[in-house]
Order: structure tokens, then C-alpha cells, then sequence
């Protein structure tokens, strides 16, 4: 679990009432930027010029894109820091808001993925995502071997989304099935699904995260050496409130994507149309049969047969290779989770899987009127004042409106996750809230930007740049504060005293530098 480097990047919507023009809301976007540097949560470093795009000082980028405050977690390494990094994404959207509204009545900020309007008689669906990246080997994963990296990843792309789907409503046709996707989904009504975004995939495969959406995604830009790594971009995460549900996913992804690059997904499942496939998994929220056909025709579980493959084999890794106390109990969490959900015992994950709690919010209280179940997923994504108990503050009761409860999750947390220390949990925010993760070059960027703002001119991901020369950070490990110790901490009187510590560092502990596994999977030799 420590060994893979990646990174979340969410899109929160906001709106005003009355609601602004459509041209005002990225003016709306950078005043939410505004009052996160009022704040100092967010520097005046720029990481990509000329748009509004900052670094803030625990090493979020914090941006506009496409009208949306987007939240670029900083690169992480432990399903811990998943969980922090994705509390304090949740703060910054709150903060942004509070900030803006002296200025706008009536402004919020949400966390979710699809918005869905009224367009005459019937809907119209708008999605956007929260998007995952994992730091990949370009052996096992480059466009040249791509059919490779589509047949052992497809299926589990589609078989997943029960253990992480948000859960909301898409527009669809009068007979309740899905309407061509796009950008936008028009329907006649609105019906509830496992997964919004799974509903707007269009193919299996592509480079665009607009319209052509896919259930794997092309795009690269690795932010390292682009000659040892690819940036695999998995577009189709969703904005979850649950600390159990973004642990969970987390791990998935980790051990899944790590058996992939070691070689173990060679002879996965193969679905006969796995666009198909996963858009009407996502409709069957009643009977959860979920049955996926296969390229022979016959029809397996999606659960219980697809993801109980992925499973074994990631099983087998972490029987035949060196493990840690950390990769055996991400295991043993997602295994038993996939194996109640298998059993489709659903009612034990209230409070544990949004799509899960969502649907027993809207079965008890909805009455079967699809507004009023809209409206019951929209404040449950609403970020008010009940995320200050993130950073243990109490909020007032009159200004909580959310339906989503921060102590019933972190209750299923610490029951499920009884190795994480949760008594601790608002002290691990806090510090995330000024603070980057440490085993990884974010500790250096960070470390920087707060001892150094005025010799900067922009902090990216893979170098830090000042006036007349940069550091290169092409190792996602590389400057981690395992390798730093205190000597770069000691050493800040003086930019002069701070590049001597640098260089003494990179002569003596180089070999410290990550580099990825010996034994990775050839995609042209099978005995490998």
C-alpha cells in the first residue's frame, strides 16, 4: 500500500441564489480561490500559468476547470491519507463558501458528480467526476500495449461499482432505461443509480473526459520521468462523504492496480460489451442481480464472479510476494466487504457506502416523489457547517443541514477499520490542512513554499521552479522525509544554507530514491 503514489482530484459544484449567469460562475470560482488565500490555506505560487491555478500549503492545487472549484489532492501513499486529504478537499469547499457569503446569498458547495435540471416536460443530466490517478510503470501501461492494460482491466472497472458508487438520480427514458450519454443526458424522468458517472460512459476506451467519456482513459502527463512512469487516469471515482467508503476504494485500487503491474491479471473474465454492461448494472438498485454476460455468452455475477477473480489474484500476490502488516489488512477489508456485498447484504453498509445510505434516506423519507429524493441526495452532499466537527469544532445545530452524518460514518470507520487511529482523527485533519503528506516529494514542495514563497515562480509537480533554476522532482519518492530526516528543516535560515543541506542530501542518499518493482510483469514475455 505505501509503494504506489496517487492522488484525487475533486470537482465540487456551487451555486448562488438566485443563481448566477452561466459566464459568472468562474468569476465565482476564483473568489472562492480569494478566500482560501485569505485564509492561508492557498499561496499566490501559481502551478500552471496563465490560468487561475495555486498551490496550496499542504500541496493541493486548487484551480478552475470548466466553471468548477477543482481540489488536486497532494500525491499520497497511505489509504489513511486517502481518507485526510479527501476530509480537507471537503474544508476547502466549505471554507471557500463560508468566505463568499458576505457577498452571495444563499451560496453552498456540494460534493457530488451529476447535476440534473428541468428542460420543459422533462430532465436534463450534467456530469462531471472526481477523478483518481496511480502512478503506473510505462512498461505495463503505455498506449503501444493498451489492448493489454483493456482485458485485464475492463471488467473490474465495471464490477466495482458496488463497492463504490455515490449514488443519485440521471435522466432516463419513460421506460426507465438510460438515454444516449454525452456531455448531457436528456430523459423524460429521473431514477436513481449505483453510480451517476456510470451512466455516461460511451465506450470503452478514449482520451476525452467530456463527452466521449470512457471506462478507461487515455490521458498521461505522468508529472515524473515520463520514461519509468504513466499516470493512470481512472476518470469514473465519484465525490463519497464516507471515511469507510474512500478508505475501501483506495485499497481496491492499490491492490488491483499493483497485481496488474506485476503480472497477475493475465486471463481476467472478458465481458461481451462492457459499456453495456455497466450502465445497466448501475439502473439495478432493487433486485442488485447484477449478472454480467461474457464474450461465450454466458452470464457470471458481477460480484461474486468477476471481482471474487480480481480478488484471488491479488490474493496470490500477496502470498507470493513481501507484504506488510498494511497490505494484508487493506486486503482483508476489501475481501470481506466484497463478499457481504456479494451476499447482498446491503443493509450492513448503512453508513458505510453512500449509493447504500442514499437509497435508505430516499426509501424513508422520499414517499416515492423523485424531487423530493433529489433533494434528499443533494443535501446529503452538502458541505455546511457540519464538517467543522472535521477539525473538532461543534457547529451550531441550527446551521447543519446535511443529511449526512459525520459521526454514523466514523463510527462504521472505526468498527471496520479498527488499525487506523480514529481517537485521532481531527488532530490528522488539522495537520492536513497546512500540512503535505511526508512520504512522498511532497514534503519538499511543501517545505519550500513555506519557507520560500518570494524566491518562487511556480511550484508543479514534478519541479520546483524559482527565477533562474528549478529542482526536479521526476522521483514521486524522491525528497520524502524518510530521505530528508531534519537536515532540510535545519538548514532554512538561508536559501544559501538550504541549497548546501540539498545538495549534500542528494550525494549521500540518492539511493533512497524509489524505484519501482524488479520483477514487473514484460507484456511481451508470458514466463515473466
Amino acid at each position: 500500500m505505501e509503494r504506489k503514489i496517487r492522488g484525487v482530484e475533486h470537482e465540487l459544484a456551487m451555486n448562488t441564489q438566485p443563481q448566477l449567469p452561466l459566464r459568472s460562475v468562474v468569476h465565482l470560482v476564483g473568489m472562492a480561490i480569494e478566500e482560501l488565500k485569505k485564509m492561508k490555506l492557498v499561496s499566490g505560487i501559481k502551478v500552471e500559468e496563465p490560468r487561475l491555478d495555486y498551490m496550496a500549503y499542504n500541496g493541493f492545487r486548487v484551480y478552475d476547470d470548466m466553471s468548477h472549484l477543482e481540489l488536486s489532492s497532494p500525491s499520497y501513499n497511505t489509504p489513511m491519507e486517502a481518507v485526510i486529504y479527501d476530509r480537507v478537499a471537503e474544508l476547502f469547499g466549505y471554507y471557500a463558501v463560508k468566505g463568499l457569503g458576505s457577498y452571495f446569498k444563499g451560496i453552498n458547495a456540494y460534493k457530488n458528480n451529476v447535476s440534473n435540471q428541468r428542460e420543459g416536460e422533462g430532465w436534463r443530466s450534467n456530469a462531471y467526476s472526481t477523478h483518481s490517478s496511480i502512478l503506473m510503470d510505462f512498461n505495463v501501461a503505455n498506449l503501444e500495449i493498451w489492448d493489454r492494460l483493456e482485458k485485464a482491466l475492463a471488467s473490474f472497472m465495471v464490477a466495482r461499482i458496488p463497492l463504490t458508487g455515490g449514488g443519485d438520480y440521471v435522466a432516463c427514458n419513460s421506460d426507465g432505461s438510460l438515454p444516449r450519454p454525452g456531455k448531457y443526458m436528456h430523459g423524460d424522468a429521473l431514477r436513481y443509480v449505483i453510480s451517476p458517472r456510470a451512466a455516461f460512459i460511451k465506450r470503452l476506451t478514449s482520451n476525452d473526459t467530456v463527452d466521449a467519456r470512457a471506462l478507461l482513459n487515455q490521458r498521461n502527463d505522468p508529472h515524473a520521468d515520463p520514461a519509468k512512469y504513466w499516470r493512470l487516469h481512472d476518470i469514473n471515482w465519484e465525490g463519497v462523504r464516507s471515511p469507510f467508503q474512500v478508505y475501501l476504494r483506495d485499497s481496491l485500487e492499490v491492490l488491483v492496480m499493483t497485481a496488474y503491474e506485476r503480472g497477475y491479471l493475465k486471463d481476467p473474465p472478458q465481458l461481451a460489451d462492457p459499456v453495456t454492461s455497466i450502465r445497466a448494472m448501475t439502473l439495478d438498485t432493487e433486485e442488485c442481480g447484477w449478472k454480467l454476460e461474457l464474450e461465450d455468452g454466458s452470464k457470471v455475477d458481477a460480484v461474486d464472479d468477476v471481482m471474487a477473480y480480481y480478488l484471488g489474484k491479488v490474493e496470490e500476490m500477496l502470498d507470493e510476494e513481501d507484504v506488510t502488516e498494511a497490505d494484508i489488512n487493506a486486503f482483508k477489508l476489501v475481501k470481506a466487504t466484497t463478499e457481504a456485498i456479494g451476499g447482498r447484504q446491503l443493509e450492513y453498509f448503512i453508513d458505510g457506502l453512500d449509493w447504500v445510505t442514499k437509497k435508505a434516506l430516499i426509501d424513508e423519507y422520499g414517499d416515492g416523489d423523485i424531487e423530493t429524493g433529489m433533494a434528499l441526495c443533494n443535501q446529503f452532499t452538502l458541505l455546511d457547517d457540519a464538517v467543522l466537527e472535521y477539525v473538532g469544532e461543534t457547529p451550531d445545530p441550527e446551521s447543519v443541514h446535511t443529511t449526512f452524518s459525520l459521526s454514523d460514518s466514523l463510527e462504521f470507520a472505526r468498527d471496520a477499520i479498527p488499525w487506523e487511529d480514529w481517537d485521532g482523527f481531527t488532530g490528522l485533519v488539522q495537520n492536513g490542512l497546512v500540512n503535505g503528506p511526508e512520504g512522498s516529494r511532497e514534503y519538499l514542495r511543501c517545505l519550500v513554499l513555506r519557507e520560500f514563497p518570494g524566491l518562487l515562480k511556480s511550484i508543479e509537480w514534478e519541479s520546483i521552479n524559482f527565477q533562474n533554476f528549478k529542482i526536479k522532482l521526476d522521483e514521486p519518492f524522491m525528497y520524502s522525509k524518510e530521505m530528508c530526516g531534519d537536515a532540510l528543516e535545519k538548514a532554512t535560515n538561508t536559501f544559501s544554507e538550504f541549497s548546501k543541506a540539498l545538495d549534500s542530501l542528494n550525494r549521500e542518499k540518492a539511493q533512497l530514491v524509489y524505484a519501482p518493482h524488479d520483477d514487473l510483469y514484460s507484456p511481451d514475455t508470458e514466463e515473466n
